[in-house]
């Protein structure tokens, strides 16, 4: 049995953890251990056990709720953005592993890399070794699934309740039954209730890297991937109100905060100052008016435009409630 932390400011220090959140969670760890959480985890409720020699490694902006065991010389690889709305259960065993793509909604599915028991021919011969399961990006397990040792769900894919899945299978599924098949295909999914897809998504962007670089103001990333959906900002919703915002905030940043320019063509996308402006405005509200950096931003663009009504209207609303408007990131030059 390994030492257990029951809060972040216990952690050793090879433990990496930026911003972790730890409630009502412990992590039980050996000195041969290796964890790694990327930016801003949350364990909600979590119980993890990681043994000698394991590795888990939890991407970026994921919630994890429910039990995880790595045993020893086994690793589990979570990416980045995972939401678990239920206790999940993954057991790595074996020296098998279990590796999880990104963006990935799981209800409260059980991941096995081992049956954890053996299973011996009539000459006595194992038939049940442990095998890797791979889940692929943005993949839903729905409630009681159960997801089995050699399993392959590729990207895109959803697991329906109650589904028994093992061996490999294709990419934008739903998988149902027992044993789990495909029942439809080139399915495309969204963790928000809409009526329809208003535009389309490459596949390869990834929601939660894209939120972690505008997070950390990484313009750069920001630009080069999110550039291309700048024509669609009037139909941003409030499930993907985020990605405008903070496409938004580095086109004014990088090209107009210190300039006198009020359009410019990037990547052949024309922007212009005054539909970013529009469009801080349209995510701060379709965040019901909960994201005041958004909202701050529409108010230094305002005030970059020229537009003290609107500025003042935006000023009045936020900083009761959130102070920060007064501070130097908000002020245009």
């Amino acid at each position: 049995m390994g030492k257990q932390y029951n809060d972040v400011s216990s952690l050793p220090d090879v433990v990496s953890a930026p911003g972790l959140t730890m409630a009502s969670s412990w992590l039980e760890l050996e000195p041969s251990s290796a964890v790694k959480f990327g930016l801003e985890v949350k364990l909600m409720g979590a119980r993890i056990s990681v043994g000698v020699n394991a590795e888990l490694v939890i991407g970026g902006l994921s919630e994890v709720r429910g039990r995880i065991i790595v045993a020893d010389n086994c690793r589990v690889v979570i990416g980045e953005g995972l939401i678990c709305n239920s206790e999940i259960k993954i057991h790595a065993c074996e020296r098998a592993n279990v590796l999880i793509g990104r963006d990935c909604l799981f209800a409260n599915p059980q991941i096995f890399s081992s049956d954890l028991h053996s299973i011996y021919s009539d000459v006595g011969e194992r038939l049940n070794f442990a095998k890797d399961v791979v889940i692929g990006d943005k993949v839903w397990l729905a409630t009681n699934s159960l997801i089995l040792k050699g399993a392959h769900v590729s990207s895109g894919s959803i697991v329906g309740a109650g589904a028994i899945v093992s061996g490999r299978h294709p990419a934008n599924v739903v998988l149902g039954g027992n044993p789990a098949k495909v029942i439809k295909t080139d399915i495309r999914w969204s963790r928000y209730l809409t009526d329809s897809m208003k535009f389309d998504v490459p596949e390869s962007f990834s929601p939660s890297m894209f939120c972690l670089a505008g997070k950390q103001s990484d313009h750069d990333y920001v630009l080069k991937v999110g550039i291309q959906l700048w024509p669609f900002w009037e139909k941003m919703d409030h499930g993907n109100h985020f990605i405008f915002y903070y496409l938004a905030k580095s086109l004014f940043l990088s090209f107009f905060n210190s300039s006198t320019e009020k359009d410019i063509v990037l990547s052949g996308v024309l922007v212009g100052l005054k539909d970013i402006y529009s469009c801080l405005l349209l995510a701060f509200e379709k965040s019901g008016g909960r994201n005041f950096p958004c909202g701050s931003y529409a108010y230094a663009v305002a005030n970059k435009l020229g537009l003290a009504n609107e500025a003042q209207r935006l000023y009045a609303k936020i900083h009761p409630v959130w102070s920060h408007i007064d501070g130097a990131a908000f002020r245009v030059s």
